[in-house]
């Protein structure tokens, strides 16, 4: 007889724990870990999901030409290093880049860009602004998850 147990571990790795009732009522388990992925393939996968490089950072010597001249859809993240709902919103774009073939995401921090924070009225962190041909069309203040941002981007015509 076997009972089965899962347990999440850091990294997203799921461990299995498995106890073996013997015979005599004793029970023995034995935890069994996902097989370790290689170094080629780590790097593989990593290559296959990067999605840092589909965002751009901008500052205001770029946000000309990142945002206000770009054809199509753009996402702005404006954030702060310091702010916790900005990194975790963050992550939250690094996977929404994957799925994300035609609109362009860009960063801004506002502590190195205190002018464009003021120039878009800024006022919460994070704040998600979404650009059509160069015009702010659609605005979100707070934490957003990938459904919510792919509403916001529906909502606002992409």
């Amino acid at each position: 007889m076997f009972v089965l147990s899962f347990c999440v571990l850091t990294a997203g790795a799921v461990a299995v724990s498995r106890s073996v009732i013997t015979r005599k009522g004793s029970a023995r388990s034995a935890i069994e870990r996902p097989p370790a992925r290689g170094a080629n393939a780590a790097n593989e996968s990593r290559h296959a999901y990067d999605s840092k490089a589909r965002i751009k950072v901008a500052s205001a010597d770029n946000f000309q030409a990142l945002v206000l001249d770009a054809a199509g859809t753009v996402l702005v993240d404006f954030h702060a290093t310091w702010c916790g709902p900005c990194r975790a919103q963050g992550q939250v774009l690094e996977h929404f880049a994957h799925g994300v073939k035609s609109a362009t995401i860009v960063k801004v921090d506002v502590d190195a860009n205190t002018e464009l924070a003021q120039r878009f009225a800024v006022r919460a962190l994070p704040t998600l602004l979404v650009f059509q041909n160069g015009r702010p069309v659609a605005r979100r203040v707070g934490f957003a998850s990938n459904h919510q941002l792919r509403v916001l981007l529906a909502e606002s015509g992409y």
